[in-house]
């Protein structure tokens, strides 16, 4: 009788979830959308609807592309699937809807989640009691559910509700991604005010990085932008070292992930020599990120060393012009901004003498450079370290 009743759940499942489109919206931090629908319409196989809006993407797939899409994008924050949409105007017509889910097709009965809710010009604006309605229509289906109310990302919270309630306009979806996807799957330390991996990878594509080019990282810290520079010099998927939530859903078939994977791990290169050269005037980070690059198998792409960025020849890096990208020290770091302003003119003035023709990327504050030193000068706004920067590229001229 088991054998059965799991036969039709199975068929349930396939017919209503793994079996037919979905509509998907991958959500960017501020500035990033751009370069986030450049990389999905690399990734998704011709995808029915593939548009931005408010923020992030939207596009309609079936499951295997929102498994792609969460191990291949470098841009994006997580990966939401949309399960329904409805209106309500007071919580007996959201109760009526809620109830109607099968969230037995996209919810296991141990699960464990947390559910998130905003709203804007809603008449059903109270959070806790919409937040509360969800979890008694979701206790409709099984017993024991049981619902966490921490925000953030935790051990124990796999799953993830989102509910937005726009005039009186609800949008319910399930997150398929779990922790945010800046978490790649390697750090194993932290660094001093690191630079999250997808605004790192943004700054990257931004300054247009070829891995055919030297990437010179001279004030490396923990390492963030080597590493992603080395993940896109060897084409490997920025998810392929870490899980997602979509592991735990109903309709999770973990032989279709595996194709995944093994047909990433196809394309994935090795490197002749280093390209990337990463130092740092701290020899605790040096240390420690070089030893990260060794336990990672990195060493082909990335070489690190003790070095003063002040004191760098870039002839005696690279035999050719390339890429230098900064994240100076800033703000409180330094104690004061006129130290911070010290530190910027001496980076400005060390860029413009040693670096000439190479293309540069520097996170700074807002309205900081000498434009007669650099050619195509562009700016991008980023919000990093609790303080609006920006970041610039260019070329020395």
């Amino acid at each position: 009788m088991k054998t059965i009743v799991n036969s039709a759940f199975s068929k349930r499942v396939k017919r209503r979830v793994s079996g037919r489109d979905h509509r998907f919206f991958v959500n960017t931090a501020p500035g990033l959308s751009k370069l986030c629908l450049s990389e999905l319409e690399s990734i998704l196989d011709a995808p029915k609807t593939l548009e931005k809006v408010s923020g992030g993407i939207e596009f309609s797939g079936r499951l295997t592309d929102c498994f792609a899409t969460n191990l291949n994008l470098r841009t994006a924050s997580r990966v939401l699937m949309r399960i329904t949409t409805f209106k309500a105007t007071n919580f007996r017509q959201l109760e009526k809807n809620l109830l109607k889910q099968s969230w037995e097709l996209y919810l296991k009965q141990d699960s464990t989640f947390h559910i998130n809710v905003a709203t804007r010009h809603s008449r059903l604006f109270h959070k806790t009691a919409v937040a509360e309605k969800v979890q008694q229509s979701i206790a409709e289906r099984w017993t024991g559910a049981a619902m966490d109310s921490r925000e953030g990302d935790h051990p124990g919270i796999r799953q993830k509700i989102f509910v937005r309630a726009v005039d009186d306009r609800f949008t319910i979806s399930l997150d398929s991604s779990g922790a945010h996807l800046h978490k790649r799957g390697l750090r194993t330390y932290p660094g001093s005010a690191p630079i999250r991996e997808t605004l790192a990878a943004s700054v990257l594509k931004w300054s247009g990085y070829r891995p055919d080019r030297p990437l010179l990282d001279p004030m490396c810290g923990s390492g963030t932008f080597s590493i992603e520079a080395a993940l896109m010099a060897k084409q490997i998927p920025a998810g392929f070292f870490r899980p997602f939530a979509f592991m735990e859903w109903p309709a999770f078939r973990p032989r279709q992930w595996d194709y995944l994977k093994r047909s990433s791990e196809k394309s994935i290169q090795q490197m002749v020599k280093p390209s990337i050269f990463a130092s740092d005037q701290d020899p605790e980070s040096v240390r420690r990120f070089g030893a990260f690059v060794e336990k990672n198998r990195l060493t082909d792409a990335i070489k690190t060393e003790c070095k003063d960025f002040f004191s760098i020849s870039p002839k005696e890096v690279a035999d050719r012009t390339g890429l230098v990208v900064l994240n100076p020290p800033y703000g409180h770091r330094l104690g004061n901004p006129e130290r911070s302003h010290q530190v910027y003119e001496a980076i400005i003035e060390k860029l413009a003498g040693d670096f000439t023709g190479w293309d540069f990327a520097l996170i700074a504050p807002p309205q900081y450079l000498k434009k007669h030193h650099f050619k195509n000068i562009r700016s991008y706004p980023l919000f990093h370290g609790g303080l609006k920067m920006q970041v610039l590229t260019g070329r020395v001229s």
